[in-house]
């Protein structure tokens, strides 16, 4: 017999106008997938700050993982991706593992790069109509670019929503390591290890056969190339410099 509630439900549904209950069908019909998959391989969740590798590795995975494989900037009820969603309400009900990649890169290098790729967004300019001289831009970045959002992810980001403090694990000489907590397992190396090492670590994190890393969204190829080169070259003054190499997570990992 069909409940009260249950009918309510469905004439809610059938009352839908036609868009809405294709919508409503289709992400239904997601989940279901979502959680088939999640329960044949341990869902991977690539989780770090911007512009550190994550879109080659994400990228690759997606064509080569047979579960699972969602990738964020930050991981909680508010994402707009409905998977990583369930995927941050499967983790925090505790209804099985999770395992996490992620990636950390020197702190100037990463804000330079991150720097360009959201230059229209933060100039309102796009990168090739604008007109700054290589100065201007220096100057642009200096002073208006977030220079500490990198160096505090793992304390503001990370630790807060997976609920695990990384710099509780030492970081070996040898620029990676593989961290086992009761809920999660967590995959962490330097952005400009090999790509040979990158491959052999992420085959025996995800017991994978095989794995091949497609290199994508890289800065070098990109229309402000040229200007990417030559900020990155230049010489910064050592008041802006001391505060980001004697930060905790430049101590921690490099």
């Amino acid at each position: 017999m069909v409940g009260l509630k249950k009918i309510k439900k469905l004439k809610r549904i059938f009352l839908f106008p036609k868009k809405k209950l294709n919508k409503w069908l289709k992400e239904q019909s997601s989940y279901r997938q979502f959680k088939r998959l999640s329960s044949q391989s341990v869902p991977v969740l690539i989780y770090q700050m911007g512009k550190v590798g994550s879109s080659s590795l994400y990228y690759s995975l997606k064509e080569q993982y047979p579960g699972i494989c969602e990738h964020a900037h930050y991981f909680n009820d508010n994402h707009f991706k409905k998977e990583v969603v369930w995927l941050k309400k499967r983790y925090d009900n505790k209804k099985g593992r999770l395992k996490v990649i992620t990636m950390v890169r020197e702190p100037i290098g990463r804000n330079i790069s991150a720097f360009f790729q959201n230059f229209e967004r933060d100039t309102k300019i796009p990168f090739e109509k604008n007109k700054y001289s290589t100065q201007e831009i220096k100057s642009f970045f200096l002073n208006n670019f977030p220079h500490f959002e990198s160096v505090r992810w793992f304390d503001n980001v990370f630790k807060k929503e997976l609920g695990v403090d990384i710099y509780n694990f030492k970081f070996p000489d040898q620029k990676w390591n593989i961290i086992e907590t009761v809920r999660v397992d967590i995959l962490i190396y330097q952005y400009d290890i090999p790509d040979s090492l990158k491959c052999q670590l992420v085959k025996k994190f995800l017991s994978l056969k095989n794995f091949d890393l497609k290199n994508e969204n890289l800065s070098n190829e990109k229309d402000y190339s040229w200007e990417y080169k030559n900020l990155k070259n230049t010489c910064f003054e050592k008041d802006f410099l001391e505060p980001l190499l004697n930060s905790k997570y430049v101590n921690q990992f490099y």
